[in-house]
C-alpha cells in the first residue's frame, strides 16, 4: 500500500488489488493488470498512465472509490484536490503501488518495464527543462513553447 497526500492535506492510501483493479475495469473499462492493453484513445494503458495526469487521476479515482465514499470525497472534489505537487505524489504512489503489484505476481518483466518507463518519461521531461532554460539563458526563443501574441494584435 502507498500513500500520498493531496493538496488539501488528506491522506491516500492506494492499494492494486484484483478488487480494486475489477472495480477500475468495470467503472471504466481499463484493464490494469494488462498494461499493454490499449486504451479508447489508442494509447498502450502503461503510456497513457504515464503521460495523462487526469486520465491517472480518474483510474486512482477508481482505485480508491471504496476510501472515499466513506470519508464522503467525492471524485470532483479529489480531482480538484489534485494541484501539481500532489499529482506528482500521487504519480510516484502509483507507479511503486503498481510494481509491487507485479513484484509480488512474479512478473518482473512488468515490473522493470515500467521502472524503465517512469525513467524515460523523467529524463525527457529533465532534457526539455535543460533545454528550454538553455534557450532562455541565451536570450532565443525555446522552440518548446509558442509564444502568445500581444493582446493589441488579437482581433477579439
Amino acid at each position: 500500500m502507498n500513500q500520498f497526500i493531496d493538496s488539501k492535506k488528506r491522506a491516500h492510501a492506494l492499494e492494486i488489488t484484483l478488487g480494486t483493479a475489477l472495480k477500475v475495469r468495470e467503472a471504466i473499462g481499463v484493464d490494469l493488470l494488462n498494461p499493454t492493453d490499449k486504451t479508447d484513445n489508442g494509447d498502450p494503458l502503461s503510456t497513457r498512465l504515464l503521460y495523462d495526469d487526469v486520465f491517472l487521476g480518474v483510474v486512482c479515482y477508481h482505485l480508491l472509490a471504496d476510501q472515499l465514499a466513506e470519508r464522503e470525497i467525492s471524485k470532483d472534489d479529489f480531482l480538484n484536490a489534485l494541484d501539481g505537487e500532489s499529482t506528482k505524489r500521487l504519480d510516484k504512489a502509483f507507479w511503486d503501488e503498481y510494481r509491487f503489484f507485479f513484484q509480488a505476481r512474479g512478473k518482473e518483466w512488468i515490473v522493470e518495464a515500467t521502472k524503465l518507463d517512469v525513467a524515460a518519461r523523467d529524463d525527457a521531461l529533465a532534457k526539455t527543462l535543460a533545454s528550454v532554460q538553455s534557450s532562455v539563458s541565451t536570450g532565443g526563443a525555446s522552440t518548446n513553447l509558442q509564444v502568445v501574441p500581444d493582446s493589441e494584435t488579437l482581433d477579439l
